[in-house]
């Protein structure tokens, strides 16, 4: 399946918003000075001046697998698509216009049409003619859904009297300036393509053995080099698309690359104006303790340091020197520290429970802004007494 985006990486300027807790003490500038002159509280671990994503989603367009001579496809709408047309339409390689296959509406979602590109397009083989070329969806003109337009995970409509079969994909519907880039690299392949760069959602995890950056962007155009920079210094490039995608990754960066206070991050991909917000991460350690300690059907809790930017917090618990299987281990949360729970010992994968002298402990803690989420994690043992 295909999104015109969907890539995990990291982080734009533009207008932002600030996300930050209201402190007691004074309000707290972007340099974390207190407007009132006096001395500042240290910034809550959390995402910062994160741009607005001003882009209106309209929903998805799901294409089912055909016979490669018609179009099956079901619309997806958002409660924000407007009510009028929807129009369907092929772009058809070395073709000079769009051939409209047919419109679709918010009462009406389904949609299907027969394929039959203009014979200047079609290429003549044995068993009979082929021709390709991407599918666009329009609202008033304006182009609002791409299968191709230079990004990963771009495909192809084809039409094949051989009977070749179409898999199906997907693509997102959005009022987004940068989709017209599909139609002028189709038609000419001579395109500046000047619309930021857009991250829809993001996290940063904070382990024991460094950070991880998380995000997802809009568009990932293929043709550009992509890069991330934390605090001005360059984390991570991608530039050779066809041996190391970033599509589904996570960045591990160093933890020396992040100071006290707001550390800027910033996603650049080819000329387009970057994408940048600032993160601050927690001071120290998470530190958990247990108690009371884990003993078979008895309570236990689990406590950890710096809970106060916290919004939700969980614990995980695995054997170490029993069994595994592939049942669901225990889970425990809560809003913030202490984290408790009743330990009933461990699935054996036949209905029964079996408890081990030693438990696999991971811990998370996460504050959530939004699609933004700082989240910092620890694993540990400790004993199963009896």
């Amino acid at each position: 399946m295909r999104a015109i985006s969907g890539v995990l990486l990291v982080l734009l300027v533009g207008c932002g918003r600030e996300i930050v807790d209201e402190f007691q003490q004074g309000q707290v500038a972007a340099d974390g000075a207190r407007s009132d002159g006096g001395v500042a509280a240290p910034l809550v671990p959390g995402w910062y001046d994160v741009p607005v994503d001003a882009v209106q989603r309209l929903g998805a367009l799901e294409l089912h697998p055909g016979d490669g001579r018609t179009v099956k496809a079901t619309f997806v709408f958002s409660d924000s698509a407007p009510a009028g047309d929807f129009t369907v339409a092929v772009g058809w390689r070395r073709a000079s216009q769009l051939q409209v296959l047919g419109t679709a509406r918010r009462a009406a979602p389904e949609f299907e049409a027969r394929l039959a590109p203009p014979a200047s397009v079609v290429t003549e083989r044995r068993c009979g003619g082929f021709a390709s070329g991407v599918l666009f969806v329009l609202v008033d003109g304006a182009v609002v859904g791409a299968s191709a337009g230079g990004w990963l995970s771009d495909f192809d409509i084809t039409y094949d009297e051989c009977g070749g079969v179409f898999r199906g994909g997907s693509l997102r519907l959005e009022r987004d300036p940068g989709l017209e880039v599909a139609r002028c690299r189709l038609q000419s392949k001579s395109c500046v393509d000047t619309s930021p760069v857009r991250v829809t959602s993001g996290s940063v995890v904070v382990e024991d053995s460094g950070v991880v950056l998380e995000t997802e962007l809009g568009l990932i155009d293929s043709q550009a080099t992509l890069s991330i920079e934390v605090n001005g210094v360059v984390a991570r490039r991608w530039s050779d698309w066809g041996s190391a995608l970033p599509t589904g990754q996570m960045s591990a960066l160093s933890r020396a690359l992040f100071h006290d206070g707001k550390n800027r991050v910033t996603l650049r991909m080819g000329q387009r104006p970057p994408w940048e917000a600032n993160v601050v991460l927690p001071p120290g350690q998470l530190s958990p303790r247990v108690a009371p300690a884990l003993s078979l059907n008895k309570r236990f809790g689990i406590s950890f340091e710096g809970a106060a930017w916290v919004t939700s917090s969980r614990v995980d618990l695995f054997p170490v020197d029993a069994p595994w299987t592939r049942a669901v281990y225990p889970s425990f949360s809560s809003r913030t520290s202490p984290i408790e729970g009743l330990f009933e010992g461990f699935p054996d994968g036949r209905g029964g429970r079996v408890t081990g002298t030693r438990a696999s402990v991971q811990l998370s803690a996460t504050r959530t802004d939004g699609a933004f989420t700082l989240l910092q994690q620890t694993s540990f043992e400790t004993p199963i007494t009896p």
